[in-house]
């Protein structure tokens, strides 16, 4: 399919970001910042951590920085599901491909196909079902996921939103032709045969807490 370079056509400002000039100066941002009242998103623009402890609060966090049209997934869509550190680029499934940043932040894009079920929408922000952020995680380059453990993240999307590896294993061989794919079968696979009796899967920071 055809893509098209473009500036990103992202949503109207709103309040959910917090800018520099609206803050008595840069000591207060620094001091803010210590006390975690705020999270930078880059040396000029930042968000009240509080908001992030939600996922409404999250989700229209992300909504701000994906285009308009564009599917929040991969890193994102699991930041928005899960919360943590926010991540270093924004990743999205999009037809376009953008050339601009932001707030310091690449947009890398998934031209993949995205059926309706794949997608939950929270307020205005479309992104990746978590069985579908599941199955994008689990397909990636472990090296492109910086510090997230592949099989961590995917645990723990599982046993938050109930998703088992049959969910994510009809996804994936919905899509035979993903990058990845037989890494994402394993690893799902690899799950599937430590699920507990409860239904529920245990992560490797579970095992390191065990006396």
């Amino acid at each position: 399919m055809k893509t098209t370079k473009r500036k990103p056509h992202l949503p109207p400002e709103d309040d959910t970001l917090i800018r520099l000039s609206e803050l008595p100066g840069p000591l207060g941002l620094s001091a803010l910042s210590r006390m975690g009242i705020l999270t930078a998103l880059d040396d000029s623009t930042m968000y009240l951590s509080a908001q992030a402890l939600s996922i409404p609060g999250r989700a229209a966090i992300a909504q701000t920085m994906v285009p308009l049209g564009a599917t929040a997934c991969t890193t994102l869509a699991l930041w928005v599901w899960l919360g943590g550190t926010f991540p270093p680029n924004i990743q999205i499934v999009s037809h376009s491909h953008y050339r601009e940043l932001v707030h310091s932040r690449r947009i890398m894009v998934r031209d993949r196909r995205l059926s309706e079920r794949d997608i939950s929408r929270l307020g205005q922000l479309r992104v990746t079902t978590p069985a579908r952020t599941a199955c994008d995680i689990a397909c990636e380059n472990p090296t492109r996921l910086g510090d997230i453990s592949p099989v961590n993240a995917v645990l723990e999307l599982m046993n938050e939103f109930d998703v088992t590896p049959d969910d994510c294993l009809r996804i994936l061989w919905d899509n035979t032709r993903w990058p990845g794919h037989s890494r994402g079968v394993d690893l799902i696979n690899r799950i599937a045969a430590t699920r507990k009796e409860d239904g529920t899967v245990e992560t490797d920071d579970d095992a390191q807490d065990k006396p």
